[in-house]
Order: structure tokens, then sequence, then C-alpha cells
């Protein structure tokens, strides 16, 4: 089965996750810029899944000038994103691409311990 077949996988196929993935793959990439180029991924692939997955409502907001519509994200409070394998750089750029939020949303697993810590 490929991944664009299982209902609970998201295929990011955005031209900036592209760039940034082929940044990673190259062999002139070093390690500091590998490591941000992951948290920039992660926050790409963060707004890509609250784009295609997440409702929006339309709510009243008070600018500067006047009152006006605004839409946002319903359920944001909700998310968690869970750490898989080593890649912690990956899911703090996507944690950085939900805003908003309770503090200790982000659940972390560590491999070793089995356990969330």
């Amino acid at each position: 089965m490929t991944i664009e077949d299982r209902g609970d996988a998201s295929v990011v196929t955005h031209a900036l996750a592209r760039d940034q993935l082929s940044t990673l793959r190259d062999v002139e990439t070093e390690q500091v810029a590998f490591r941000k180029g992951l948290v920039r991924l992660g926050r790409i692939c963060g707004y890509e899944i609250i784009d295609g997955r997440m409702e929006t409502e339309y709510v009243e907001i008070q600018t500067p000038l006047t009152e006006t519509m605004g839409e946002r994200v319903k359920g944001l409070d909700d998310v968690v994103i869970v750490n898989v394998l080593r890649a912690d750089a990956v899911r703090r750029g996507a944690a950085e691409g939900v805003p908003a939020g309770p503090p200790g949303r982000h659940l972390r697993q560590s491999r070793r311990r089995g356990r969330p810590g």
C-alpha cells in the first residue's frame, strides 16, 4: 500500500518542502544547516497538515480602525504533536507551525525509555 492510499497519512508536496528536502539530502549541507533545515521542513509540514485537515471558522474581530470578520483555525488547542524516532528538530518545526495553544501541548516520545518524556 502506498502512503497516498492511507487515510491517516499526509503527503506534503509543497514546493518549499521539496526544496528544503533537497537541501537536507545534499552532501554539501553542513550539520548546523541540516538541523535548521529539519526545523524549517517541520514548520512547512505543520502548515500543510493544518491547511489540509483542519477547518476554519469566521469570527468577529476588532481592528484598530473598525470591527470586521476574520478567520480562525478550529481546534488548535487540541493538537498534539508526537515525536517519532529521533526527528525532534522536525517536531519542533511542526510545533512552530501550529500557533497558539496551552503550554505543554507537545508530547515527545523517547525510544529508549518507551514512555513520554
